[in-house]
């Protein structure tokens, strides 16, 4: 239809006209408009939907009082919605957008004002309102709006929250229930009457005013009024004072943040998307995998059960082949019997014979037996082996996925062990080296004190050497007069008793002198000793380069064994890296797909919980309508039992429905209380005009186009006064 109505204008013809069917040459639109009209007329399309911000739920409004940073607000909120509905039916780029600007806001606010002050009571646009009000703006040749009314409770003061609520409900209803308008409301809301401007934005404004009743008192019944200042009004240089438009600031646009949230929602659905989509593919590969995993215990299960086969069939062969060989073993005892019996006994030979050829044809089938048993056995222990082969290639790989790891992390282990040994050994070797050249050091520098100190020794030795030959003469010395003491003690001995006295001194003598004698030994052995260390701490000091050149050999192995280490330590810390990094992007993956999951099950049980509480609420809202009654007059308006006339109320069967579809109760045979059969008698009683309008009794939450401009003036100017 978009498109026709394109190339219609494209042909120098007004889409305008052939939108509205003012021009009886534009059959095609005509047709596609029906078809059109068809589809979108489904009242099963209109959904609930309910405002829980919090703010706008605690935020209450005046109808008549609209703050300009709520008529604002509201403004927004029903572009963003156009806006939505213009790009989901994929035309957006054909009728243009819809933006709010401070002249639109004050604009809708100026009709609603004034539509109040003319003390409006009827579910009907105010045209006197519409044209001073758009007069006002600059906008000479009419005003236009689609509008929507609500009856509320006049001593609760609504919401913004309430009001969204309302809104909502009465667009869809201009959406899918507005082919008995001819679809003039849906025309106006998705702007197809831009196609020739689609460049071009649209402004739009939100106000609201109580109408009045019947009796010139304040109803609760609220008016919303939704003007579209388009592209055709304000490039109208006939009827459109451009200078004052401006002044009145329609075209200084407000930022609408819920442009913002609508992307920000949008982004999070396909991430919640991706996530999903994330989701299932996870638990798509974790069941592969558990699948891959059970076909590999059945296969696994299966090899298990044909060893425990083949392992009974080999027991049984065994068994049927112990049996064979006794049998074997008996035949060939009695054919040791039947030869010695044919020796011994040749009168039986023929019968020796007859038995011997009964035992050898019964031998030579259980030799056969035993062959095939044997040759079954061969077969099945190939099968066997063929099983035992595929277990462990099977059992192989699935170790290999467990060893890997592990193979890696123990090698890693490993060679952060031997890292730690090679840098403990160079440590200590380095430590071995410097101690050894330190020890070097201070070998050279006592080589030549030790020198000078061997000197010393060796001229000490020189001299103890002659005292010791010195000692040795006294000790020979000694000796031999301890000889001849003993030679004169000997000879002593056979004096008398007088000499006892004499021989008591020469034995003191002796014993002082054994005394002498031990010293002498002793200071001659230490003397030794202290020769053979000077002899050893030289030998030492010779051997000292042989000691630094095996230390520096020491520290060249370590050092090579160093770098091993450190190269078998990286390779292994690059392939646990690997390794880990797969690892890790597995675990991600899982975990990703584990909070998808935990979070699309939090999803479903908030939406569970709203779902069983809509369901509570909806049982109980029914139980109370069913003892609420409510009259109907001849002319299809609704009376409660008070006697009010209950505004944009509609019946459908026995059941009495609100503004907003929801069910309030039901109709009563007869009037159930003294206030509504007033009501009822005096509404049957009056007379109304006829306008020649189609009836709505559906609903009269709606909207209602307005026409300000002739046909005549429609058809010459191809432009559009009416909505």
């Amino acid at each position: 239809l978009v498109q026709a109505l394109k190339d219609y204008e494209k042909q120098g013809n007004s889409a305008v006209n052939a939108i509205y069917g003012y021009d009886d040459n534009a059959t095609e639109i005509k047709l596609l408009k029906q078809k059109w009209s068809d589809v979108m007329t489904d009242p099963s399309k209109i959904v609930d939907w309910k405002d829980n911000n919090e703010t706008d739920q605690n935020t209450s409004i005046d109808p008549n009082n609209l703050t300009t940073e709520q008529a604002t607000d509201l403004s927004n909120f029903v572009a963003t919605i156009i806006n939505q509905m213009r790009s989901s039916l994929g035309i957006n780029n054909d009728v243009g957008d819809i933006l709010v600007s401070k002249g639109s806001v004050q604009l809708a606010l100026t009709v609603a004002k004034n539509t109040f002050n003319d003390k409006w009571a009827y579910v009907d646009h105010d045209r006197k309102a519409l044209n001073k009000s758009f007069s006002e703006f600059g906008i000479n040749g009419g005003g236009a709006e689609d509008a929507s009314w609500n009856s509320g409770d006049f001593f609760a003061k609504p919401t913004i929250a309430s009001f969204k609520n309302d809104i909502f409900h009465a667009i869809q209803q201009m959406m899918f229930e507005d082919g008995d308008q001819d679809m003039g409301h849906t025309v106006s809301l998705l702007g197809l009457i831009n196609v020739s401007n689609s460049d071009k934005p649209s402004y739009l404004g939100v106000g609201t005013n109580y109408l009045y009743d019947d009796e010139g008192n304040v109803s609760d019944v609220s008016m919303f009024h939704y003007n579209i200042v388009d592209p055709l009004s304000y490039l109208d240089d006939i009827n459109t004072d451009t200078e004052v438009l401006k002044s009145k600031g329609m075209f200084d646009t407000v930022n609408n943040p819920y442009t913002d949230l609508a992307s920000a929602l949008q982004q999070a659905e396909s991430e919640l998307s991706d996530l999903q989509n994330q989701l299932s593919t996870a638990q798509s590969t974790l069941k592969t995998n558990q699948d891959n995993l059970a076909t590999q215990q059945s296969a696994l299960a299966i090899q298990e059960n044909k060893l425990s086969d083949l392992q009974n069939q080999l027991s049984t062969a065994q068994n049927t082949l112990n049996t064979d060989n006794i049998n074997l073993n008996s035949l060939k005892s009695s054919l040791q019997q039947a030869q010695t019996k044919l020796s011994l006994d040749q009168t039986i030979l023929q019968q020796a014979k007859e038995t011997l050829d009964s035992y050898t044809a019964d031998a030579k089938a259980k030799l056969a037996n035993l062959k095939q048993a044997q040759d079954n056995l061969a077969a099945e222990q190939d099968r066997l082996n063929d099983a035992m082969i595929t277990l462990k290639e099977k059992q192989t790989v699935y170790n290999n996925a467990q060893n890997e790891l592990k193979q890696a992390q123990d090698n890693q282990a490993k060679a952060q062990a031997d890292y730690d040994n090679a840098q403990n050994e160079l440590a200590k070797s380095q430590t071995r080296l410097a101690s050894l050249q330190a020890d070097l050091r201070q070998a050279q520098d006592k080589l030549v004190k030790d020198t000078e100190t061997l000197k010393q020794a060796q001229d000490t030795l020189n001299v103890y050497t002659q005292d010791k030959a010195q000692k040795l003469a006294n000790l020979k010395q000694a000796q031999d007069n301890l000889a001849a003491e003993q030679n004169k003690l000997s000879s002593l001995k056979n004096i008398s008793e007088n000499k006892k006295s004499i021989l008591a001194e020469k034995q003191t003598a002796l014993s002082d002198a054994q005394e002498v004698l031990k010293a002498a030994q002793d200071s001659l052995k230490a003397e030794q000793d202290k020769l053979n260390s000077l002899q050893q701490h030289l030998s030492d000091l010779q051997n000292a380069p042989k000691l630094l050149a095996e230390a520096q050999d020491r520290l060249a192995q370590a050092k090579e064994t160093l770098a091993k280490a450190q190269a078998d330590y990286e390779e292994a810390v690059s392939t646990l890296s690997d390794k880990q990094a797969t690892l890790k992007e597995k675990q991600d993956a899982l975990e990703k797909a584990q909070t998808a999951l935990s979070q699309a099950k939090q999803v479903l049980a908030s939406l569970q919980a709203i779902k069983d509480a809509e369901d509570k609420a909806k049982a109980q809202a029914e139980e109370k309508t069913k003892n609420t009654h409510f009259a109907q007059t001849a002319n299809g308006k609704v009376v409660d039992s008070q006697g009010h006339i209950m505004v944009g109320y509609t019946v459908k069967g026995n059941q009495v429905f609100d503004a907003q579809g929801k069910l309030v109760g039901t109709l009563a045979q007869t009037s159930t209380t003294r206030r509504m059969a007033n009501t009822v008698k005096q509404e049957n009683a009056k007379v109304l005009p006829q306008t020649g309008d189609k009836p709505n009794n559906s609903t009269t939450v709606g909207a209602i186009l307005v026409g300000l401009g002739s046909l005549l003036g429609l058809g010459a100017l191809g432009k559009r006064k009416e909505d």
